[in-house]
Parts: C-alpha cells; structure tokens; sequence
C-alpha cells in the first residue's frame, strides 16, 4: 500500500512539473504491478488531466472509455425512469469504490470530451446520473446535476428541467460540501 502510494505521488509529482514521460513511466509501473483495478485510477485521473494538457484530447477520451471498460461500467445514452427531484433528493451515499472511481473519471473526462468529443457530452451527463439514481450519491453528484442541467437547459432546450437540475445540483454541492467543486 505504501508503493502503491509512493508510485501516485510520483505521477502526480512528474505531471505537476511538467515531465510528462517521468508521469507515464511511473503510470506504467502502478497499472502493471497493481493488484486491483480500483489500484490504478488515480494514475489514470492523472493521464487524462496530462493528456488534456498536451492537447492530445483523444488519447484523454479513449483512455476514459478503456477505463470505464476495466469497470464494466458503460456510457448510455438512455436515463432511469424516475428522475423526479422529490426522488433525487432522497437517495443513499454510493459507497460503492467501482461507482465511486467511475464518477471521478467521468468528470475528469469533461475538458476532452467537450473540446474534442462534444457528441459524448450527454452520454457522460446520463451515465453520471444514472449511476446516481442507481447506487447513490457521492461528492460528485452535484456535478454530475449540474452538466445534466446543462444538457436539458442548453442543449436540448428543456429550460424548467434545466433549472430544476440546477437548483438540485446547489443543493447537493451544499450537502456533500465539495468544496474543490464550488465556482
């Protein structure tokens, strides 16, 4: 465990100094010698945040899908059936780490797929709330209501839904205090 967290640190050590290949050589040690795969994802948030800042935004994108893949967790472009706010606002904690680690790649993979993908904005919005709906709430969750207002509001022209979706979002950042979320 203590490698484990030595070999993130030094990713993150590499890509906050700008030494994008020490990043990758160090990436490449944690997601080889790892046990479980919930080992390697924060060396893979860190890929696509060192990819999105080399601009290469498909290599970021398709390292969300290979992860996602590793956790059997597909992007849809299809929502639950009950996406009531009086339900939303009564779901358990996702305690799940698969789910968990799913949200907080998806959400690192916003910069890529809006620059690069557009087209996959509202399959990741509908994958992070429906994984919400389904095993619960996170840190993330306001996030995940507030791109989704996004979609219905500015994309797709669903402005009360938007604005629901908004206002829940504010509710839940206020609940969940992420503050490394608040702007």
């Amino acid at each position: 465990a203590l490698t484990l967290d030595l070999h993130n640190e030094l990713v993150d050590l590499h890509y906050l100094t700008l030494d994008f290949e020490g990043a990758e050589a160090a990436a490449k040690v944690v997601t080889e010698r790892a046990t479980d795969v919930l080992d390697t994802i924060r060396v893979y948030e860190i890929r696509i945040q060192y990819y999105v800042g080399q601009n290469r935004m498909q290599l970021a994108i398709d390292t969300v899908k290979e992860v996602l893949g590793v956790l059997d967790i597909p992007l849809t472009d299809e929502l639950p059936a009950d996406m009531s706010v009086g339900v939303l606002e009564h779901l358990p904690e996702m305690t799940d780490p698969r789910y968990l680690a799913a949200m907080r790649i998806l959400m690192s993979s916003m910069p890529a797929v809006y620059i690069a993908a557009p087209d996959l904005l509202p399959l990741v919005s509908f994958t992070m709330v429906r994984l919400t709906v389904n095993h619960g709430v996170s840190r993330i969750t306001s996030y995940a209501y507030s791109l989704y207002a996004l979609i219905m509001a500015g994309v797709l022209g669903h402005f009360d839904v938007g604005f629901q979706f908004a206002q829940l979002a504010l509710q839940e950042l206020e609940k969940s205090k992420a503050v490394e979320l608040e702007s």
